[in-house]
């Protein structure tokens, strides 16, 4: 991002906003500080951050197309659109994007590399060795990325060129991580601060409390009357069930994420799947097969799946929603209104699910 030093005090609040996943509030704070400083490149710079962050693909490539047309002469803009454009619509498209990009920016090594990407995804790995080749010329630091992007698994295994989203293979560790121990008092203070605290203070406690795998700190502050601290809750136990097994784990079940939101079903299923096989017990990778297979209509799998989620974390929230969404499907009442009240259980604030407990109360009352 470009040189923020002049507006860093201005830009506090959104960077807090944004560590605590609150997007549209951090978008907000950006046009409040655009309404008093005037347009600037570096605010869109952080819009486009914050879309990104939010997977609001479209916007995120309208503005860094607007950008791209209006200040050519800044690579990120087509760098920002091609990542946005790629997600909404297909690689071919971000590809065109880039091509176009390159000649107006022979000496950002950022291009190639993407290129590169994209022609390994594309199955043309002569022309992705080539531009690899280039981007390593221009920035020798990209070449941990090279090794470890799993968008170029296909240069370095050939044999898989013709599975593009196949996941990297990855070591399983024997467990999944522990818990670090942390002092009581410093969980309290991070929890008092996360409750009380303004947004970059709640930014460090989420942070923290997500590092200490305070599941059942978050669990606890469902019970909050603050929507916001409900809010916070949530993102706290998805970074801690994302991040069970690790960083590299993480990324490639991001990327099965991302090949199920663009209907790359098959694709997904075979993330999800090796991820299971290398980490059994790892709770998200079963429940993000399980969503896979409610969008594909089988729910009896799903529900099934579901049940293990539940089995491995009894407060998942997610699954107890997903048995309920699911035997309702199936037309399995009971077993709809027993993961209903436990989604309410958890989640006591929330009205859709009061509201789905009385329904189905009714209907086995009838």
């Amino acid at each position: 991002m470009s040189d923020l030093n002049d507006i860093q005090h201005e830009l506090q609040a959104v960077l807090g906003y944004y560590e605590l996943g609150m997007w549209d509030e951090a978008l907000a704070e950006v046009a409040e500080v655009e309404s008093r400083l005037g347009p600037r490149s570096e605010l869109n710079e952080l819009r486009l951050v914050v879309l990104q962050g939010a997977k609001r693909w479209e916007p995120m490539r309208i503005l860094a197309q607007q950008c791209a047309e209006t200040e050519p002469t800044r690579a990120s803009w087509f760098i920002s659109w091609a990542f946005a454009l790629r997600r909404e619509h297909s690689i071919a498209a971000a590809q065109k994007i880039l091509e176009r990009a390159l000649p107006l920016h022979p000496r950002e090594a950022l291009i190639p590399f993407n290129l590169a990407c994209y022609a390994a995804q594309l199955g043309d790995l002569p022309q992705a060795r080539k531009l690899l080749a280039r981007a390593l010329e221009l920035d020798p630091q990209l070449q941990k990325n090279a090794q470890e992007d799993p968008d170029l698994e296909p240069i370095r295994n050939p044999s898989i060129a013709s599975a593009p989203l196949e996941p990297m293979a990855i070591p399983p560790p024997p467990t999944l991580s522990r818990p670090p121990v942390v002092p009581p008092a410093a969980l309290r203070h991070y929890t008092r601060n996360l409750i009380e605290g303004d947004s970059t203070a709640r930014a460090v406690a989420l942070h923290a409390l997500v590092e200490a795998k305070a599941e059942a700190v978050f669990t606890a502050l469902f019970g909050s009357d603050d929507p916001v601290i409900v809010q916070l809750a949530a993102r706290g136990l998805w970074e801690c069930w994302f991040n069970e097994a690790g960083a590299g784990p993480r990324a490639v079940l991001e990327k099965g994420i991302a090949a199920m939101e663009g209907k790359e079903y098959e694709s997904a299923a075979a993330i999800f799947r090796e991820l299971i096989e290398q980490f059994p017990l790892w709770a998200e990778a079963v429940n993000k097969l399980a969503t896979l297979r409610y969008l594909q209509k089988d729910f009896a799998e799903s529900i099934g799946l579901c049940r293990r989620v539940v089995a491995l974390k009894p407060d998942h929230f997610g699954a107890w929603q997903g048995i309920a969404l699911c035997a309702v499907q199936l037309e399995d009442w009971m077993a709809a209104l027993e993961a209903a009240r436990q989604t309410l259980r958890l989640q006591p604030r929330q009205a859709s699910h009061l509201e789905l407990v009385k329904s189905l109360e009714n209907k086995l009352a009838s």
